[in-house]
């Protein structure tokens, strides 16, 4: 493939090199800027996803937030789907060595050309709205996930939860790992205070897993799982709870499959007896605490 994929909007040759290097240009300088850089609003990112047709919409997901082990827990999981026979979107970041990193289709990254293509016919909106590089970035790996029809994608969320790019998503299910002290200048400056915000990604009606028990972060779960319309119980002893509905909506298929009739892999009654033909009976957030 040509170095010179495509035109710019000037219709000079833009290259993939040339394509990074912009929107690395639109990368929040926190060094520089400290948490003034932080954008802590969504509206840029619906506004995008509006654009492109709310691609978020078109394939299902797992959402993966935490501060440590978030990363190795989403390339695990997008490794056991795939072997189960999925197709299975996968977006992460930072990337180690390529952009197109972040981008993979069981395990295939996004090509140089898709990348350029996508800039390129998004230029004047992305101009316009002024986006971040992370919004353009969640924007891409969206519209690339549905254009090529995923079973379910696996979205790692960049920074906090609550105001990521990424939490635009209605998820099948959400994970949150580990809680530690990052970004406190962003996130604040406690773990119950980082929770809050890791913990933004519940959502009514879908199913959570805590992977692991913090006597500080604890509370806050409960807290906003009882504020999502969550019922709260016990299991098992120590510092491992449960908190459950009844139900959660299952928008595609019956509850438990896709559409083809092959399990679902993100629903938890495609592997829970007890969870099977329990739709329609709750809007809650389910939130399961304890090992994984």
């Amino acid at each position: 493939m040509s170095n010179y994929v495509h035109l710019g909007l000037q219709g000079s040759p833009m290259t993939y090199q040339e394509t990074l290097d912009w929107m690395f240009s639109q990368l929040p300088m926190y060094q520089q800027k400290g948490a003034s850089a932080y954008n802590g609003k969504l509206d840029n990112i619906r506004a995008f996803a509006d654009h492109l047709d709310n691609p978020e919409r078109k394939f299902r997901s797992i959402h993966v937030a935490g501060t440590n082990g978030k990363g190795s827990s989403s390339h695990l999981l997008a490794s056991v789907l795939q072997e189960a026979g999925y197709k299975v979107g996968l977006y992460t970041s930072p990337h180690l060595k390529d952009f197109r990193e972040r981008i993979r289709i069981n395990g295939q990254m996004i090509t140089e050309e898709q990348v350029v293509n996508f800039i390129k016919e998004n230029r004047q909106f992305l101009d316009a709205y002024r986006l971040s590089f992370f919004e353009m970035t969640v924007g891409m790996a969206f519209d690339h996930f549905a254009r090529e029809s995923v079973d379910v994608a696996v979205i790692e969320v960049g920074l906090g939860g609550r105001l990521d790019s990424t939490n635009i998503i209605i998820p099948e299910v959400s994970l949150i790992t580990n809680i530690g002290l990052d970004h406190t200048e962003m996130l604040g400056d406690s773990i119950s205070k980082i929770t809050r915000e890791k913990a933004g990604i519940i959502k009514p009606g879908v199913p959570v897993v805590v992977s692991e028990w913090q006597e500080e972060a604890a509370p806050v779960y409960e807290e906003i799982a009882e504020a999502k319309g969550s019922t709260r119980g016990r299991h098992g002893g120590g510092h491992r709870r449960r908190a459950a509905i009844r139900g959660a909506a299952a928008p595609r298929g019956e509850r438990g499959l896709l559409r083809d009739g092959r399990p679902d892999p993100a629903d938890p009654a495609a592997h829970d007896p007890a969870l099977a033909g329990s739709a329609g009976h709750g809007r809650g957030a389910r939130v399961l605490e304890g090992g994984l």
